[in-house]
């Protein structure tokens, strides 16, 4: 026990949701950047969040123009919500 409390990682556990509802995404961040980050800061959340609320957060936190097309089709899940975010990377790109 001794040597994992001297080796241990200094990794800062979030137990709020404002440090995920608080991201959004920028003209000058890349998508796939702002993914990264996302996921990021998902792990960091020391509690389970419902599906639904990080989906809905996750297509918010983009601009009108993208988050109306991420929204497209209703209710998705996180995942969807990426995978149709990465999609729209390519399409805009």
């Amino acid at each position: 026990m001794d040597f994992f409390t001297y080796f241990q990682f200094s990794v800062r556990y979030e137990t709020d949701t404002y440090f995920i509802t608080s991201l959004k995404k920028d003209t000058a961040t890349h998508i796939s950047d702002y993914i990264h980050e996302w996921r990021r800061r998902c792990f960091l959340i020391k509690f389970e969040i419902a599906d639904q609320f990080l989906s809905e957060w996750f297509t918010k936190s983009f601009v009108a123009p993208t988050a109306r097309d991420i929204d497209m089709g209703g209710f998705i899940t996180e995942e969807k919500a990426i995978g149709r975010a990465k999609y729209l990377d390519l399409v805009y790109s």
